[in-house]
């Protein structure tokens, strides 16, 4: 289904001012029309409004800065919308376009309030409404443009920032976005690619810059992709949640209080130590390259004390490759005796090696240790399992693409009792029970990165960082992905 987001911008004192604020983002179960919306804490709230095959949205219809919401019964054309996050019946109900058309929602004059626009498919007509209707009459448009081709699937956002909803198209045919930023016929003013057939696409404004970009909703693999900007680009964030059957929708929806919280309010994540934490070394210029399978290193260095030393070690493993003429540390994420997690080189950039094996297309995670002399850590195992899962559903890896480095060069690497562990399907069997519900992963900010690097090196460390974390993130400050992919020394950026 086609999924429209709405303007998230609310009038300051006498409509002078617009605060923008990130869109909330949130579900719809299309087999019960149940709407599962987020509260600051990661939870979902949960109330029912409509029925299955209705198309779900939010948006501010009596002009109060939330939204709340509503739908579209493309079977007669009745549009149906709820004032308040509650449990009810509709507040307001009327009649827009006809059978088949597909709606569009925002705030199409800029006078702080949404209203019900809808596309027509068949004609690739727009009928904008800047108005409700009411029950006892429907809706006239005010203007009415042609846009795009039969069969484009259509959406709507504020594209440049400007205070008024636009309209956009997703062509399944090429996979191409248009957009245009006035309201009259024409061809786009904006193209590019982003997506795929079969992708619910949406828009919102993910960081709160006043401005609403694309996002999609791959079902098959319960991705969402969303992207800071208008343009062809890898996502700024990417999260792994729902169901086939969900149908994403976002906006700014308030106080959620007296609404059932629904589980699960959250799921295994990992909090990985940031580099300024563990003190990096500046790094050098780093090759691109395109992540498609998993590859486990070990250190071959055995611990002889605590883990206290643990973010020394990484420190001079980055020295050392460094002095090898690599521009930073090997891997993409190293793992101490404990389990804690550090970031290593972005994923982005392709790894390095000593072997004869080309790691282009690697996601390289390195356990410190010598595991042809000592066995893994469970808190490592753990830690392992957690890095592998969220990379396979990261980069939508085959978990038949984990391996390990001995698997690729001629080398003991990962050690005899780790690799053990990846080739009789224990690490295989915690991999897949995390990937059924997803695993999170948060960057800690620099203070909590030292605090955390203090802590190991007095060796009061008992929590690696391995913890629950909220089912959908608080954008934009769960945008994992976009911290990993600073590449300062990738080319290109």
């Amino acid at each position: 289904m086609s999924t429209v987001v709405v303007n998230a911008q609310e009038s300051g004192a006498g409509g002078d001012a617009l605060i923008h604020q990130p869109d909330a983002l949130g579900f719809v179960d299309g087999d019960t029309s149940q709407y599962l919306l987020p509260t600051p804490e990661g939870a979902l709230a949960s109330l029912y409004f409509g029925v299955p095959g209705d198309e779900p949205f939010l948006g501010d219809w009596d002009c109060d800065g939330i939204d709340s919401p509503g739908l579209y019964r493309v079977s007669d054309g009745f549009v149906y919308l709820r004032n308040t996050n509650t449990i009810g019946t509709a507040d307001v109900r009327f009649y827009m376009g006809e059978q088949g058309d597909r709606p569009l929602v925002g705030d199409f004059n800029g006078d702080g309030c949404d209203t019900i626009s809808v596309y027509r498919p068949g004609t690739g007509q727009v009928f904008i409404a800047n108005r409700l209707g009411s029950e006892s009459r429907g809706v006239r448009a005010d203007l009415e443009i042609f846009f795009g081709n039969p069969g484009d699937r259509p959406f709507a956002g504020d594209f440049n920032a400007d205070g008024i909803t636009d309209i956009g198209l997703h062509r399944d045919s090429s996979g191409l976005v248009y957009m245009r930023f006035d309201q009259t016929t024409g061809p786009a003013q904006a193209s590019f690619f982003y997506g795929e057939a079969d992708d619910q696409i949406f828009a919102g404004d993910w960081n709160g810059d006043g401005l609403e970009s694309v996002g999609l909703y791959r079902s098959l693999d319960r991705s969402l992709l969303l992207s800071n900007e208008n343009r062809l680009q890898q996502a700024d964030v990417t999260y792994q949640f729902g169901e086939d059957d969900w149908i994403p929708v976002a906006g700014s929806v308030g106080d959620l209080t007296g609404l059932e919280l629904v589980g699960p309010t959250d799921r295994p994540g990992v909090e990985v130590i940031a580099r300024e934490g563990w003190g990096s070394a500046p790094i050098g210029q780093l090759e691109p390259h395109t992540i498609e399978e998993v590859t486990i290193h070990h250190s071959a260095r055995s611990f002889a004390g605590s883990n206290s030393d643990a973010p020394a070690r990484i420190r001079s493993y980055q020295r050392y490759h460094q002095d090898q003429g690599w521009p930073d540390i090997a891997y993409h994420f190293v793992i101490d005796r404990n389990g804690n997690v550090y970031q290593g080189r972005s994923p982005e950039g392709r790894g390095d090696t000593f072997t004869n094996y080309d790691p282009s297309g690697h996601f390289l995670v390195m356990v410190d240790g010598d595991f042809d002399g000592e066995p893994p850590t469970d808190a490592q195992i753990e830690s392992l399992a957690r890095m592998v899962a969220w990379g396979i559903d990261e980069w939508g890896i085959d978990p038949g693409d984990v391996g390990g480095h001995r698997d690729h060069a001629k080398t003991s690497c990962p050690g005899e009792l780790l690799y053990g562990l990846i080739h009789d399907g224990t690490l295989a069997a915690r991999t897949d029970e995390l990937r059924r519900g997803g695993v999170a992963l948060q960057i800690l900010d620099g203070a909590g990165s030292l605090e955390r690097v203090d802590q190991v090196e007095a060796a009061i460390d008992p929590d690696p960082g391995l913890v629950m974390l909220p089912v959908i993130p608080n954008l934009p400050a769960a945008d994992v992905l976009a911290r990993l992919a600073v590449c300062p020394g990738c080319a290109g950026g």
